[in-house]
């Protein structure tokens, strides 16, 4: 007797093979359809009161193991369960096994054959801190964030900036940004820190309100400090008054402005990729004590 799955790289799922009853089928088809969709999953299994103890929670097991996996199969006997495929996850068949050791217990014997597709990741696919600085760095060199003289409120063109930004901060999640806002040395040092703050802040609800994840993002604003040009000319002050992006995650010395070169920090790395099968580890025995001689 067996029961088997089949998930397709179209996330089709076919249910096949034996359960024990009514109950265990109304499961079965619960668990399909709220992990892979009821439009996705065909099922035509059959009844079979004499199965194995212990059928039930091998085959939840194992389909719960299967929602892991991008496409593979699995196989439900009496005396192993065996779960082959591909996924995007390099923690899947780490995951996968403490889903089987916990579910069918001591020395109960399964089988793993995931292999990890770069291609299949979606992490992969994300930006590096240092890509994603660039891409900003890109969007502000084609129009600065600017705002209406002596305001926090950003102009019509800064608007079509911060919809650039939005585009590529959607790609880099989990960032911690400071958004630091700078203006020319005219006015009181106060009143330069004050109006640089509140522009940082309406940088920051701007992307905001636009959906970006913010939660790693603070506003802070430095007044007429760290001028990269001279604020005699209009020039010069124009230049002054300037919003910029800095990543925290990234070597101080090289966070700067858009048009600078920091390098990626480094990060945790990620865990090796490891394609060979899995077993089940073998049941522990337990040797008597050797009974010590009388002296």
């Amino acid at each position: 007797a067996e029961f088997t799955a089949s998930l397709s790289e179209e996330g089709k799922l076919d249910l096949r093979g034996r359960l024990t009853d009514a109950t265990l089928c109304g499961a079965v088809e619960a668990f399909a359809h709220a992990r892979f969709g009821s439009d996705s999953v065909y099922i035509a299994t059959r009844l079979d009161a004499n199965l194995p103890d212990g059928w039930p929670m091998r085959v939840l097991a194992g389909l719960e193991s299967m929602a892991e996996l991008a496409s593979g199969s699995l196989i439900v006997r009496a005396d192993t369960v065996e779960l082959k495929g591909k996924t995007g996850s390099l923690r899947a068949k780490a995951r996968i096994a403490q889903i089987l050791s916990a579910k069918l217990g001591q020395g109960k014997t399964y089988k793993v054959d995931v292999t990890y597709v770069e291609s299949l990741d979606p992490a992969a696919a994300l930006p590096t801190p240092d890509e994603c600085r660039l891409r900003i760095d890109a969007a502000i060199s084609v129009q600065k964030i600017a705002f209406t003289p002596g305001s926090a409120d950003l102009t019509k063109a800064a608007r079509g900036t911060i919809d650039a930004l939005v585009a590529v901060l959607t790609n880099c999640p989990n960032m911690r940004v400071e958004i630091a806002g700078y203006t020319d040395s005219q006015g009181s040092d106060e009143g330069n820190r004050k109006l640089s703050q509140s522009r940082a802040e309406a940088v920051l609800t701007a992307l905001k309100g636009r959906r970006v994840a913010v939660d790693g993002f603070t506003a802070v604003g430095y007044g007429e400090a760290d001028p990269i040009a001279d604020n005699v000319a209009e020039d010069g002050r124009e230049a002054n008054r300037r919003i910029e992006f800095k990543f925290l995650d990234l070597p101080v010395e090289e966070t700067t402005t858009a048009g600078t070169d920091p390098a990626p920090t480094e990060g945790i790395a990620d865990p090796a990729v490891d394609n060979s099968p899995s077993l089940a580890p073998a049941k522990s025995t337990l040797r008597p004590k050797t009974r010590p001689e009388n002296n």
